[in-house]
């Protein structure tokens, strides 16, 4: 068996904490992959305007980019698809978030996110991630028409605290998902969506089955992408939770353990020597 198709996350994942990684050889090992009929494609929590920034004009156009936790999937800068929430549940759910002052959301629509000026101490942290980002007098005045792409909430919370939050949105609104994200980030986007339903997109298009598919990840906003994939690798920095849901485990973002992988994809004929790093 060879794999046909690789997702990878970028926080925490592909970027190391400083949020660089070794663009040389990864562009080189990607061209690799590509020539063997490889098909690499980042799956991250992030917008496509913060993604744009850590790639080259020709990895722009020929990676496919499945951002805002998969919801809005771009190749060669062109939305391809994309899951949305309803203009209520958007209201609901931020009205609800409005009794939490540490925690502050923001909506992603297409290539803009908006944010509360009730919210807007946080714009500073929050711009590091969202660059096109607009202080509006509150949520329920911005374009809902078209729906929206992710509620992230931003906060200075413990993982924990976190996590809790996520569960309780799922508990309390019907339609959607909410996962804990890197860097105290929690998401919020339409129950059918996510990064695996991103995966799932790709694989029906392009007929490649789950056995034939690799991701990384770091993150429980990560879980859903490994179920859709036969070779599913926890980062060793990652979150205990999810590493319980993956098959494999790689060194740490800091140590460049994805692309030392793939180096390694390209030098063999086959997975075999993914052995090695098997969890279970």
């Amino acid at each position: 068996m060879t794999v046909k198709l690789i997702c990878i996350d970028l926080d925490e994942t592909l970027l190391n904490t400083q949020k660089t990684y070794d663009t040389d050889r990864f562009k080189a090992v990607v061209g690799k992959l590509r020539d063997q009929g490889i098909m690499v494609t980042i799956v991250t929590g992030n917008s496509y305007q913060k993604v744009e920034h850590y790639f080259d004009d020709e990895e722009l156009e020929t990676l496919y980019f499945c951002c805002d936790n998969g919801n809005s999937i771009v190749k060669n800068r062109q939305r391809l698809h994309s899951f949305a929430l309803g203009p209520d549940t958007v209201k609901d759910v931020v009205r609800y978030l409005n009794d939490f002052p540490e925690y502050s959301p923001l909506a992603s629509i297409n290539d803009i996110s908006y944010i509360g000026a009730n919210r807007a101490e946080a714009f500073e942290a929050i711009q590091r991630y969202n660059p096109r980002l607009e202080v509006t007098e509150n949520l329920d005045f911005i374009p809902l028409e078209d729906g929206v792409n992710k509620i992230a909430i931003y906060s200075n919370e413990p993982l924990e605290k976190n996590k809790r939050l996520a569960k309780t949105i799922n508990e309390k609104f019907e339609g959607v998902a909410s996962v804990t994200s890197g860097d105290g980030w929690v998401d919020v986007y339409h129950k059918e969506g996510g990064k695996g339903a991103a995966v799932s997109y790709l694989q029906d298009k392009y007929g490649i089955t789950s056995a034939e598919s690799m991701a990384f990840g770091d993150s429980l906003n990560d879980a859903s992408m490994m179920l859709k994939v036969g070779y599913s690798v926890s980062m060793s920095n990652a979150d205990p939770e999810l590493v319980q849901l993956t098959n494999y485990q790689v060194g740490s973002n800091n140590d460049q353990a994805v692309i030392n992988t793939l180096e390694q994809l390209v030098e063999h004929s086959d997975l075999s020597f993914m052995e090695e790093y098997r969890i279970k």
